[in-house]
């Protein structure tokens, strides 16, 4: 069962905070696993929330196998603890809004 638009929602949120964070960004997708042949179909540029909108919906497109790369790949990003200046990342997320739930099927931004 393929995500919903919500959740895909979450996962653009995600690629462009996690996948492309800096570098080249075809360079970036090919180290990350995808197909060069997937990557030079998407029209990416350097703004990342530009390309993580490009990226979901091209996987999105593509099939299942591509669609769990793109998750699986976060998750071993998120497992992943990066040091960014000099601040683990694990901690500077900590600090960002989280998302909640509020009533039942709407979500809600909160500060911790």
């Amino acid at each position: 069962m393929s995500p919903k638009d919500t959740e895909w929602g979450l996962v653009t949120g995600r690629v462009r905070d996690h996948l492309f964070i800096a570098g080249e960004p075809r360079s970036l997708l090919v180290q990350f696993g995808f197909a060069p042949e997937f990557v030079s179909r998407i029209p990416l540029d350097y703004v990342s929330s530009d390309n993580a909108v490009a990226l979901v919906e091209a996987v999105r497109n593509d099939g299942i196998d591509t669609q769990l790369h793109v998750l699986e790949t976060l998750v071993r990003l998120d497992k992943t603890v990066l040091v960014v200046d000099g601040e683990p990342e694990a901690d500077r997320a900590a600090q960002q809004p989280r998302l909640r739930r509020g009533r039942p099927g709407r979500a809600t931004w909160a500060r911790s």
